[in-house]
């Protein structure tokens, strides 16, 4: 009997060794995208009970909100929870999901993914909606309704899919187990960066009605029950898009459901508070870059503000995660700028201060870091402090070319053009132009540095940190 017994223990200890070792190896080869997958993976981190704010649905969840504006404001904190392209099905189960670790006092829920008619979303979508979920009965639920019978094994193993990724893993591959915290002080959103040119926008004032795919309105009438039973307080919304003429008889359907089921419904479509021009919408018909993101994120954060009583968590340690979020996120975005325009007014925008350093006389006067300063930047050549719109010179020359800013040495050579801050440049300058470092006062930290040759002003390169 007790041979029995001890066969049977080791069996057990087996297959749960075996269980841990395909779990790791799936969490490792899965694939690192940030639209469904990792921001689930991420959403694990986030310590139970600490999100007052989940966002929800497809992209425009996460591209068209600059969530922030809820912590900068307010202190409110947040999650954007999404997936690409996601339909209500795959909304659901992401609600079932979040529910489990937190119970947030608002869902925003975005209903663009309601109005795709199509059974199943694309193979890749498919993937991303279900992929990040731990194993559980609401992961195989969702592989279920997500994907006809035949694929259902093959998202469940995950390995049939991604078993080839071998070759590529990176650091990014290690940081996403059950266990880790590398990624605390993500929130699920990301900046975007670009402009839409020719976009045209229509009007959302139509009174005509477009029925949703008897399935999309199944899984959106289940949130509404999903979040009533956890008694959690939901919104669904639109945010800005182009093409407001086509989708609008679709969200008439969705506010009649709503307004018979007593959720809020907003349609920032509809609003003028935070009208989108042509010059905001991003890389698509679809989606924001961050001036517009940012409008939206406010005009949330006020609604939310006015709407219900959420706690400022902004003195609260526990909290410190979402000012780092903030911190990172604007960093970010300032690294992704490609002009000095755009790069003097996001300097201007977070308060930031600037190390200005010139070398040439013929250097271009008349450039778009101009505005960094009320009036306009001392001419000829030399380094500057620029902080509050006024520029304080540093007195530097061949024999003196290393000063402190900031208790930091920085060391610049106008002779033999040298300029350092724990910076990686080779070389520095490759003609006579312009450096300018960014520095963080509120945070004490340089955050990025960028040069500009006197033959291309406009033509601005990010340099990199060591």
């Amino acid at each position: 009997m007790r041979a029995a017994a001890g066969r049977c223990l080791k069996l057990i200890v087996f297959l749960l060794i075996v269980l841990f070792l395909w779990l790791t190896v799936r969490d490792t080869l899965v694939m690192k995208r940030d639209d469904g997958i990792t921001s689930v993976k991420v959403y694990y981190e986030q310590p139970a009970g600490t999100v007052d704010v989940l966002f929800a649905g497809s992209s425009h969840a996460s591209y068209n909100i600059a969530a922030e504006e809820l912590w900068t404001r307010y202190g409110i904190t947040f999650y954007q929870l999404w997936g690409s392209s996601q339909p209500m099905w795959n909304t659901y189960h992401f609600l079932v999901e979040a529910f489990k670790t937190q119970t947030p006092r608002v869902v925003m829920m975005d209903v663009y993914g309601a109005l795709n008619s199509e059974e199943y979303s694309d193979e890749a979508r498919q993937a991303t909606n279900t992929l990040g979920l731990r194993i559980s009965p609401n992961m195989m639920e969702n592989i279920m309704v997500s994907a006809p019978k035949e694929r259902w094994g093959e998202l469940f193993l995950g390995l049939p899919i991604y078993h080839d990724r071998f070759s590529e893993l990176s650091a990014e591959d290690f940081i996403y187990y059950p266990w880790s915290k590398d990624s605390l002080a993500d929130k699920g959103g990301l900046p975007i960066y670009g402009t839409h040119d020719n976009a045209v926008i229509t009007t959302a004032d139509t009174e005509k009605r477009l029925p949703l795919s008897e399935k999309q309105e199944t899984y959106l009438r289940r949130i509404i029950d999903l979040c009533r039973d956890k008694g959690v307080s939901l919104v669904m919304m639109v945010t800005p898009t182009v093409d407001r003429a086509d989708e609008q008889p679709y969200y008439n359907t969705i506010a009649d459901i709503c307004s018979a089921e007593g959720v809020p419904f907003v349609n920032m479509n509809q609003e003028d508070d935070i009208l989108i021009l042509p010059s905001d919408i991003s890389l698509d018909d679809s989606h924001l870059n961050m001036n517009g993101a940012r409008k939206t994120g406010a005009y949330i954060a006020e609604y939310l503000h006015e709407h219900y009583d959420l706690p400022d968590h902004r003195s609260d340690p526990a909290a410190k995660s979402w000012e780092t979020y903030v911190q990172n996120k604007n960093t970010g975005y300032i690294r992704l700028l490609k002009t000095p325009e755009e790069f003097a007014e996001e300097v201007l925008r977070q308060g930031y201060e600037v190390l200005f350093v010139r070398y040439g006389e013929k250097t271009a006067e008349d450039h778009g870091f101009q505005s960094l300063a009320a009036g306009s930047l001392p001419n000829g050549e030399g380094a500057w402090l620029i902080r509050s719109g006024s520029a304080e010179p540093l007195n530097l020359s061949p024999a003196q070319s290393t000063c402190a800013v900031y208790n930091t040495d920085v060391t610049i050579g106008l002779s033999d053009r040298s300029f350092s801050i724990d910076l990686v440049i080779d070389p520095v300058w490759k003609e006579e132009g312009i450096i300018a470092a960014v520095y963080d006062p509120a945070h004490e930290c340089w955050i990025d540095a960028v040069y500009c040759s006197e033959s291309e002003p406009d033509n601005m390169e990010h340099l990199e940190f060591r």
